[in-house]
């Protein structure tokens, strides 16, 4: 059916097979035949196709602006490395894609051009995804409107949760505890948090770095005073014996003069100073 579609329109711009649970990686080969006259590509819920015809697909049509690949659930990060490429690409949706990590989302802004045209990206169900990749996007992605995070773990806590807009009012209790969507200014709202998360964070670490560093010289230099004082105390020991020697050797000379002559000065003791 796909290839006699693309042989009757072999200039079609808009396809949309979703929920076309039959259609395979052959399917998808038809459908590259479209070449850079394709714009428009709804293929969610399509379960069976995997990385290797979307490969082929954002090789052969690069003209790509919007993408949906939602519920594709055999894609991988392999898929996003091609499509990063795409020079046009303004939306990708890769909802309940749940086998993509960070790697994906680096991918995406790596690729400057990308980075500089994407407007929605729906990363829903996206369950290994973390705050640092996300928060990288935000930054990178100026043209960012729209990005769905909802189900994403990471993110389902409340002081992230509160910039995002409210869920529709038919939505369950489940459906809006896991509700995270943020669109217009709720993007530059989570951009802003998130980057103040972090440099608190960041700056925390540093305290508690410098906290351990100061400690670990501490216990090096009470280390250190201590064998100081040692050496010091074994040196004064010897002083003390030479001046006893020397003192007894004066009383010797001195012994018709003063019978009770020893020499009483053996030596101050040291005064010791450990560091705290």
């Amino acid at each position: 059916t796909i290839h006699k579609i693309v042989h009757s329109a072999p200039k079609l711009r808009n396809l949309v097979l979703a929920k076309c649970g039959n259609i395979t990686d052959e399917g998808v080969y038809h459908i590259t035949r479209l070449g850079r006259h394709l714009h428009y590509l709804h293929l969610g819920h399509c379960s069976r196709i995997t990385d290797h015809s979307i490969t082929h697909l954002a090789r052969h049509c690069n003209r790509l602006r919007y993408l949906d690949l939602a519920c594709c659930t055999q894609l991988t990060d392999s898929s996003v490395f091609e499509l990063s490429h795409l020079p046009k690409l303004r939306r990708i949706g890769l909802v309940k894609c749940a086998l993509i990590t960070d790697q994906a989302i680096y991918a995406l802004i790596e690729n400057r051009v990308v980075a500089h045209t994407l407007e929605r990206v729906h990363l829903s169900y996206c369950v290994n995804l973390t705050i640092a990749a996300v928060l990288d996007l935000v930054n990178f992605c100026y043209r960012l409107t729209h990005l769905s995070l909802t189900g994403v773990p990471a993110f389902l806590r409340p002081d992230v949760q509160r910039h995002c807009r409210q869920p529709p009012k038919e939505f369950t209790p489940h459906q809006r505890q896991v509700f995270c969507v943020f669109s217009g200014k709720g993007v530059k709202e989570l951009r802003n948090y998130l980057n103040n998360l972090i440099i608190g964070q960041s700056r925390r670490d540093q305290i508690v770095q410098s906290s351990i560093t100061a400690g670990a010289d501490i216990d090096e230099l009470v280390v250190s005073e201590a064998e100081g004082a040692g050496g010091d105390i074994s040196e004064g020991g010897e002083g003390e014996n030479d001046n006893v020697r020397d003192g007894n050797n004066i009383g010797q000379r001195v012994h018709n003069i003063s019978p009770d002559g020893d020499d009483g000065d053996v030596g101050n003791p040291h005064d010791l100073l450990f560091g705290i």
